[in-house]
């Protein structure tokens, strides 16, 4: 996915404009929910190749969306002036007001998008705690294992067994 180019879209409306931002954002984050299923995925096979590949794309998925948002920013603006409305932050719902019937449709893709990030960040909560909860149990395993080797030698240097043989040894 490719975040619109300004030129293909500047003789569009700025409406038309947001509507494709608002579309492509969307179409990112459905990406990016399945990058973050991918990471899962890759995580409970225990497949590294695959959990890296996952982290470069939810990487360069970031990185688009940011682009978009930049781009959403300033189309945003752009409609706000010309509907007269002089917030410099103008959200979708003040938008949409001086739309009436017309802002509609962004008010879906807002709705939408909310969705999206809000199933996202669930997925990326559940991986945080998956990852967390596997490396605990590495860690544990780890110090199990630690735990199994004798503190003190078994052996003295002549080979002799000490008088006392730690318990595991």
């Amino acid at each position: 996915m490719t975040a619109p180019t300004e030129g293909a879209a500047a003789n569009r409306s700025p409406m038309a404009r947001l509507e494709q931002l608002l579309a492509a954002q969307e179409s990112l984050l459905v990406e990016m929910r399945a990058a973050l299923q991918g990471e899962r995925a890759a995580m409970e096979a225990l497949d590294a190749e695959a959990l890296e590949q996952a982290a470069q794309a939810k990487a360069g998925i970031a990185a688009e969306l940011r682009l978009v948002e930049d781009a959403r920013i300033v189309v945003a603006r752009e409609l706000a002036r010309t509907l007269g409305i002089g917030d410099d932050a103008p959200t979708l719902t003040q938008l949409c007001a001086r739309l009436g019937a017309d802002g509609a449709r962004l008010l879906g893709a807002r709705d939408r998008l909310r969705a999206l990030v809000t199933g996202n960040a669930e997925l990326l909560e559940a991986n945080s705690t998956f990852a967390t909860r596997s490396l605990d149990e590495v860690r544990t395993t780890l110090e199990w294992i630690g735990n199994l080797v004798p503190r003190a030698p078994t052996y003295e240097r002549a080979g002799q067994v000490t008088a006392s043989r730690p318990s595991g040894g």
